[in-house]
């Protein structure tokens, strides 16, 4: 059995609750590092589109900033915050964007942190979880569906998602062909 302490967060109620509390102050600041260190990757990547792009803006935006303005452009993300023998880390994170002109969350990055993946990617244990989480939030807000992106990777990870959410989560509805997950 795993002795591991999993919490999930949105990051924009991290924010809030790291305002009054030292516990989540940390919690805020562990999550405010991972997404930089993810960000200068990013942006040391030579074949990444957006490489230039990201080291302008991360020059002229503190990371205490990022997540108020990511938040009025309504981006939002889900965090996994594990705790171990090591510490706590961030073992997952889905970020989206909410459209509710249209009723739709936009899902533009799953990340699962390499030692972490042969266990919870291979079971979808972690990623079903969070999404489980994510419908439920939104699902009373109005939305309809989370698009999730159109390629044959993603259509193959929706397939062993579609598979394992009749098990586990039978009312979160998915639809391989348009890369969709229901929150309806």
């Amino acid at each position: 059995m795993d002795d591991n302490k999993y919490e999930l967060f949105f990051l924009s109620d991290l924010r809030k609750k790291s305002r009054y509390s030292k516990r989540y102050e940390r919690d805020f600041q562990l999550v405010l590092d991972y997404i930089f260190t993810r960000i200068d990757s990013i942006a040391e990547n030579s074949t990444s589109q957006f490489n230039k792009f990201i080291q302008i803006l991360r020059r002229f935006i503190p990371k205490f900033l990022l997540v108020t303005i990511l938040n009025r452009l309504r981006y939002d993300s889900i965090v996994g915050i594990k705790k171990d023998d090591d510490g706590k880390h961030v073992y997952c994170m889905i970020s989206f964007q909410k459209h509710p002109a249209r009723s739709m969350i936009g899902m533009f990055d799953i990340y699962v942190n390499p030692k972490d993946r042969g266990r919870h990617l291979k079971k979808f244990n972690a990623m079903a979880e969070m999404i489980d989480t994510l419908c439920k939030r939104y699902r009373k807000n109005g939305y309809v569906y989370l698009q999730c992106g159109n390629n044959d990777t993603t259509r193959s990870i929706l397939r062993i998602f579609k598979k394992m959410c009749k098990r586990q989560y039978p009312d979160i509805g998915v639809d391989v062909e348009l890369s969709r997950i229901l929150l309806v």
